[in-house]
């Protein structure tokens, strides 16, 4: 009523609606070849990378963020596409790097974190950096650096955090 939504049953039908399409790409992924899994990870990563770079000029404003791109009625968050499909890539670099056959997927792994990383910080939209950043942690431990790595790692992240507060308003708040 406080929304001025005519149909008292709108949410539970939206949602609905959204389960059923969910459910439909669930499915669906999960036919997937893991070389299927990794080429459709690089044109999800890919496209979420471009439009959160839009986002500034074409995204929704609301709270102070933008990180919504609004389509035909309804909001979308490219961030929440990205994420799945950056921990896909991370953790394919990872298991590339460690075959010894000149490819550089750490190096690649923490040039595509760090890209979201930037982009996610100039929505600002600090929640989603947290997640990333810990499920990049967690491939990075699963790949079996040396320890020294994953204690330099979790001192950067914890500058990083202690940063955060400093920085956006809303955060110290």
């Amino acid at each position: 009523a406080r929304m001025h939504v005519g149909d008292p049953f709108h949410f539970a039908t939206r949602q609905t609606l959204f389960g059923v399409a969910s459910l439909a790409i669930v499915l669906s992924v999960s036919l997937l070849t893991p070389r299927g899994a990794r080429r459709a990870s690089v044109m999800i990563y890919l496209l979420a990378i471009l439009v959160m770079a839009a986002l500034p000029f074409l995204g929704h404003h609301a709270k102070g963020a933008t990180r919504w791109l609004e389509l035909g009625g309804f909001t979308l968050q490219p961030s929440e596409f990205m994420k799945p499909a950056l921990i896909i890539l991370v953790s394919w670099m990872f298991a590339e790097g460690q075959k010894g056959q000149g490819v550089p997927g750490v190096s690649i792994a923490f040039c595509l974190y760090g890209l979201a990383v930037v982009l996610l910080l100039l929505q600002p939209d600090v929640g989603q950096t947290i997640l990333i950043t810990i499920a990049f942690g967690a491939a990075f431990f699963m790949a079996g650096v040396p320890w020294a790595w994953i204690i330099g790692l979790a001192t950067v992240a914890m500058g990083g955090a202690l940063s955060l507060y400093f920085v956006f308003d809303h955060v110290a708040s």
